[in-house]
């Protein structure tokens, strides 16, 4: 972990961001291992549950889950797939289909 935040200061520092380390406050490393313990990923994986071919374009879960008709799934774990715009597209359609089975929602009710 101190390798690899020492690396990437460094590499901070030398594309012109001098005094880049004296100017950090307050920081928080995710490693690998940090983001399998925490959120139950395989091998740390940051691009949802596992990034294995389980986990490729129509095998993932869809956005409604099939058994709990009000829960529905957005992000990297969820399709459409995974990357931060395709992830808030997503959001948006699921927003859209909370939004249309929730009798007054859209109205503001």
């Amino acid at each position: 972990e101190a390798r690899a935040r020492a690396a990437v200061v460094a590499r901070l520092e030398s594309a012109g961001l001098s005094g880049f380390e004296a100017s950090v406050v307050f920081e928080r490393a995710f490693t690998p291992a940090r983001w399998a313990a925490r959120f139950a990923l395989a091998r740390g994986a940051a691009f949802g549950l596992a990034h294995d071919a389980g986990q490729l374009s129509v095998f993932r879960q869809g956005p409604r889950n099939a058994s709990l008709g009000n829960v529905f799934h957005v992000g990297a774990s969820a399709r459409s797939v995974n990357g931060v715009p395709l992830v808030l597209i997503g959001a948006e359609h699921v927003a859209a289909a909370v939004i249309e089975r929730t009798p007054g929602l859209a109205e503001g009710r």
